[in-house]
């Protein structure tokens, strides 16, 4: 998936989880662990296309694009890691054993 793709899947979750947010009936659970799977695996991997855009420059000092990337994978650190949040997802719905 490009990073395009990745970047509007990931939008469209977190208007999910903001609209599911906004109405208090509803549970906000499945939206937001979509919704923070999808961004942090879109931050970090637009991150790293910036990289591999700029060539050998986008890891130095000279260019940004490796302080993006470092934040990208410590909001991963932070925040959980995707595969991890989408198997606590699914163990929620009863797909995996507990």
């Amino acid at each position: 998936m490009g990073v395009l793709a990745a970047l509007e899947l990931a939008r469209s979750a977190v208007w999910w989880a903001a609209w599911t947010a906004a109405r208090p009936e509803e549970e906000l659970l499945e939206p937001s662990a979509v919704a923070r799977t999808l961004a942090s695996e879109a931050f970090e991997k637009a991150a790293y296309e910036c990289i591999h855009l700029h060539g050998g420059m986008g890891f130095t000092w000279e260019h940004d694009a490796h302080l993006y990337y470092r934040r990208a994978r410590a909001s991963r650190a932070l925040f959980g890691d995707p595969a991890e949040l989408r198997a606590e997802l699914a163990r929620s719905f009863g797909w995996f054993g507990s």
